[in-house]
C-alpha cells in the first residue's frame, strides 16, 4: 500500500487531473480546451506520467491508476 501512495505522491495534483479526463475519454485537444492549457502542456503531462510510473502506453497508465485507485 505504501508503494501505492509512493507512487500516486509523485504524481502533480494537475497530473492526477488530466489522468482523470484522459480516463474519461477526452481527446488531448479537448483536455486543454477544458483546463485552459495548451496542447503541448497536455502532452507533457501525459509523458511525465508515463515516465513517472514508468508505463508503456497511456491504456497501461489508465488501467494501473484505475486498479491502484489514483482516479
Amino acid at each position: 500500500m505504501e508503494m501505492v501512495r509512493q507512487a500516486k505522491a509523485n504524481l502533480t495534483d494537475r497530473e492526477i487531473q488530466v489522468l482523470g479526463l484522459i480516463a474519461q475519454g477526452m481527446s488531448s485537444v479537448r483536455i486543454a480546451q477544458k483546463l485552459e492549457i495548451s496542447f503541448e502542456t497536455v502532452k507533457v503531462h501525459r509523458r511525465n506520467m508515463l515516465r513517472k510510473v514508468e508505463a508503456q502506453n497511456t491504456f497501461e497508465l489508465i488501467r494501473m491508476a484505475i486498479k491502484k485507485r489514483w482516479i
